[in-house]
């Protein structure tokens, strides 16, 4: 039975025009073995799921997975673990380019 705690979570809300474009959660755990465990389960139970893929690409942080959900076709999701940290991100899949210049800055 493992358990991971969680030291601080952060939401944030990316607006553009006053509109919802983006929302990250930022997990901060006490050491990397935590944000590792918490990494896994949150990858294990999103690949659980019926119609639900995983899409492991390891481009951003120490790693990173893609979540495809055939029901939210407009929406990407991506989960970062970087060190001690994990970053769950869910966003409007037209704005997929230049987020991916905030992933850097997101990552300093």
């Amino acid at each position: 039975f493992w358990i991971c705690i969680i030291i601080n979570i952060y939401n944030i809300q990316l607006l553009q025009n006053n509109k919802e474009v983006a929302i990250v959660n930022e997990l901060h755990f006490d050491n990397t073995s935590q944000s590792q465990l918490a990494f896994n389960i949150i990858q294990a139970t999103a690949s659980s799921y019926n119609q639900v893929q995983t899409n492991v690409t390891n481009e951003f942080g120490s790693e990173s997975f893609y979540i495809n959900n055939p029901s939210k076709v407009d929406r990407a999701f991506l989960v970062i673990r970087d060190d001690k940290i994990i970053y769950a991100l869910n966003y409007q899949r037209d704005i997929h380019a230049p987020l991916k210049d905030f992933y850097k800055t997101l990552l300093k």
